[in-house]
């Protein structure tokens, strides 16, 4: 253990003297007088040299920390240093992100755990809408969706930039059974980080104030980056029709985001797979975009509060998917409506406004 704590030592300090943007020596004396630890004691503390890096340098530490893998790496390939004692080494350090990850994810569960979190929104919507009507409600959830964003977003991103890490240092560890098994792990933190990154992100595109910035939008390549983002399943087909050179005066973030979401939906309709189909074109003094898919239907019941917040069909979601749509669509003074039957599919059409001249709204 004596070798391993002075291979990180070696490494870390290496790796630390490399640093332009971090004075080597300052930053011992803080890990001394801060936190209680000697340099030469960093390999027996990582834990607490990677608080102290984290607290120093923000997302910067992921830096000095890759870094200091490479140096590991290249030293055991040229012998200064053991093999044994090196994966050693490397299986000490990277149990300090795994720990900090598993712990993160435990929180972000623990605050989105569904059931709890739903019934916390439609009470206070409910409780709004007795009030003050739509107006309080907006307030309500505008809160909600400040304080999901404070909470997740820190340590969201602290977890992606440690699944970062953690992926690029898998890499080199050696295959068998333990290596598989961190694999299938990462892969499942990631899902759940997609899936909890769409909820801030759907509650802050809700709440918060929109200002419409307009540009001129090639649709087709804008279609074609969304689905590099929206993964379709094998047995999915999707078919576009997009006039020829169709460009739309609007904004491109606010398209992007509602086409987004209508495909996602429209996906999630589809679990045994089907078809999805984007039609877009000028009709009638409008631009006409029509997102349609061969799924599951909206039932009756749900149909006339489809667009209202926490409307929900899935088992999973918060239900503002599609009220997100609905208000970045009115953003853009435009229309949006659906037809839909339950077990042959749904089809949503937007419209929006030709004219170069018309004014948008800020809601």
């Amino acid at each position: 253990m004596e070798a391993v704590n002075r291979i990180i030592f070696e490494c870390a300090d290496s790796a630390l003297s490399r640093c332009e943007f971090l004075d080597k020596s300052r930053f011992y004396q803080l890990l001394e007088i801060s936190y209680g630890v000697k340099p030469e004691d960093i390999g027996s503390n990582y834990e607490v040299f990677h608080t102290a890096l984290k607290n120093c340098l923000g997302v910067n530490h992921f830096k000095v920390e890759r870094l200091m893998l490479r140096i590991m790496k290249q030293r055991t390939k040229s012998k200064i240093y053991a093999r044994n004692d090196e994966i050693t080494a490397f299986t000490n350090i990277t149990s300090v992100y795994i720990k900090e990850s598993e712990e993160n994810i435990r929180k972000a569960k623990a605050f989105t755990n569904l059931k709890k979190y739903t019934k916390h929104l439609e009470e206070k919507v409910k409780e709004a809408d007795d009030r003050m009507k739509s107006a309080a409600r907006m307030i309500a959830i505008g809160e909600t969706a400040a304080m999901v964003g404070h909470d997740l977003r820190n340590p969201l991103q602290a977890i992606i930039g440690d699944l970062y890490l953690l992926s690029e240092e898998l890499k080199d560890m050696p295959e068998g059974q333990k290596k598989t098994n961190v694999q299938e792990s990462l892969g499942s933190i990631q899902e759940n980080l997609h899936y909890i990154n769409k909820i801030v992100t759907d509650l802050q595109d809700y709440a918060r104030p929109l200002r419409v910035d307009c540009g001129i939008t090639a649709l087709s390549n804008l279609v074609a980056d969304i689905l590099k983002t929206v993964p379709l399943p094998n047995n999915l087909q999707f078919e576009s029709n997009i006039d020829t050179g169709l460009k739309l005066r609007t904004d491109p973030s606010f398209i992007r985001r509602i086409l987004t979401n209508l495909i996602n939906n429209a996906v999630q309709a589809m679990p045994n797979g089907g078809k999805l189909t984007f039609s877009a074109c000028k009709k009638n003094g409008t631009y006409t975009m029509i997102v349609e898919d061969t799924g599951i239907g909206i039932p009756e019941e749900v149909k006339q509060k489809i667009f209202k917040p926490l409307v929900t069909t899935k088992s999973k979601g918060q239900g503002l998917g599609l009220a997100v749509v609905k208000r970045l669509v009115d953003a853009l003074d435009g229309a949006i409506s659906f037809e839909s039957q339950e077990g042959k599919g749904t089809k949503f059409v937007i419209e929006l406004p030709l004219n170069d001249n018309l004014t948008f709204n800020v809601v």
